[in-house]
Parts: structure tokens; sequence; C-alpha cells
């Protein structure tokens, strides 16, 4: 690896860490009747504010702050859509939605099943149901329909739906040390120098022990790389890649100008 100087680098490919996707009913959610955005739409007094939340924007919604005469006299339906991804490797996944609707709410998942039916009349207060998304791409469809009236006035026949959806799951969020204060966040700021990490080291020989030793000019030498998983989850045998790279000691180097690879492994499983 050169004449007993030279620096050594590691990459470690994906790990596992917590994410959670919010959804929520605002202005500008897709609707697929008129195929614009919703507005905040008309609230008389008696509906349910406590998921209204105006630094997030979340309200009731609608297709229009008034319904037409027409819509208020007969009655209208509206699919709400949103579209969410949850990356491939996730795991434990977890979702909810909290929805209240005036008057009655169903909800799709990817076109396939029904995942809640509040068919109440009236608006109503929120209620909590869950729903279990795919890894990939999901479309999630809110239907809301608003019953006909005896009047034709839309302050008397109001509609809107308003609602929260929170999906979580662990994915991979596996990390090397970079110098001692490291704690794997992105990015690192602690200011130290490269060479200061603990959690790579050379041996002569693989005799197991983790003190550092300088790499010897003709001879094979045993690179060791301390991998630590912080995410919420077990990393999946074959799902990481470690790779580890050298550059002879300059102080000009730059990646990946001056950096030679030496080899990469398939990591097993990594438990938190």
């Amino acid at each position: 690896l050169g004449l007993f100087v030279a620096f050594v680098l590691a990459f470690v490919q994906v790990g596992y860490t917590r994410e959670t996707i919010t959804l929520i009913s605002n202005p500008g959610t897709y609707i697929e009747e008129t195929g614009q955005g919703a507005v905040e739409t008309y609230q008389p007094g008696a509906w349910d504010r406590s998921l209204k939340d105006p630094s997030s924007g979340t309200t009731w919604i609608w297709s229009s702050y008034y319904l037409t005469g027409d819509e208020a006299l007969n009655g209208a339906i509206k699919t709400f859509q949103e579209t969410f991804i949850i990356p491939i490797g996730a795991k434990n996944i977890f979702a909810n939605i909290t929805i209240a609707a005036d008057d009655s709410v169903r909800m799709y998942l990817n076109n396939e099943s029904e995942s809640i039916n509040s068919s109440s009349p009236g608006y109503s207060v929120p209620k909590t149901y869950s729903f279990s998304p795919q890894v990939d791409q999901n479309i999630l469809r809110i239907v809301v329909k608003n019953a006909a009236n005896t009047r034709s006035d839309p302050k008397w026949n109001p509609a809107g739906v308003i609602y929260r959806a929170e999906i979580s799951y662990d994915i991979p969020d596996l990390w090397i040390e970079d110098t001692p204060p490291d704690t794997g966040k992105e990015p690192n700021t602690s200011g130290q120098d490269m060479w200061m990490s603990r959690a790579i080291w050379i041996r002569h020989a693989d005799d197991g022990l983790a003190e550092h030793q300088n790499p010897r000019y003709g001879y094979t030498n045993q690179v060791h790389v301390k991998i630590r998983n912080r995410g919420g989850a077990a990393s999946t045998a074959g799902d990481a890649v470690l790779k580890v790279y050298y550059a002879y000691a300059s102080a000009g180097l730059s990646w990946p100008k001056h950096w030679h690879q030496i080899g990469e492994v398939t990591l097993p499983a990594i438990a938190p």
C-alpha cells in the first residue's frame, strides 16, 4: 500500500433509520373529477377543527369554497388523491389516517382495497384508521360524498374533508465513524482529520486484533472496518456493500482522483 504512508477510506452502501411521510388535506390536493387542486372550503361552526393546523396548511378542503346550487340540492362526490413512495428495502411499515368529512368518506389504497368506510351522514369528528401501504409507489384515493338536501343554498349543505396521514417505516442506516466525535449524522461537522477514525485499521495478519499497524510495502495487509447500525431495525444480509479505497499520503488529496479501490464485500445482517 505504498512506502508505509497511505490513507485508507471505506464506504458502506445501505443501512436502516426511521422515516415518516405525512399527507395532509390542504389547498392544492389533487381532485380526480376536476383534474385540479382543492381549495379551502366554507366551514360552518359545527364542523370539527381539531385537525386544522395553520403552520402546515391542514384544513377542510373541497373543489370550491361554496357548492353550486345544484350540488347543494342534489349532492356531490369528489375524489382526493395522494401519491407517495416507500423505498425498496423498507421494513416495519406502519400507516394511519385521521379523517373527518361531510357527509361520508371511503378510502381506497392502490385501487384494490377499501381501507375505511364511514357512511354515517352529517359532519363527523375525526376518526383514526390504519392501512397497509406497499413498498414502492402507493396511490391513496379518498372519496367524499355530500348527500342531497332540500335546499339549494350551499350554506345549508356544505361539503368538505380534512385529514392527516402518517406513514412510517425503517430504512437502512449503516455507518462508519469518520472521527471520534462522529455519531453517524450527515453532514459530519466534527472538523477532525479523517485519519483519526477508530473504525478503520490495518493489521499485518488476520489476527483479530484492533490495534492499527502501518501497512507494509510488498506484503499482503489486512484492512478492518467497523460498521454500525444506527437505524431502527437490523439490516438484511446482502443488502449492503462495503467498499475500501486507499491513497498515497499527500497534502492535496481529492476524491475520487487520488483514490484506488482495494476491494468490496457484501455485508451480513447487522443489528442496531
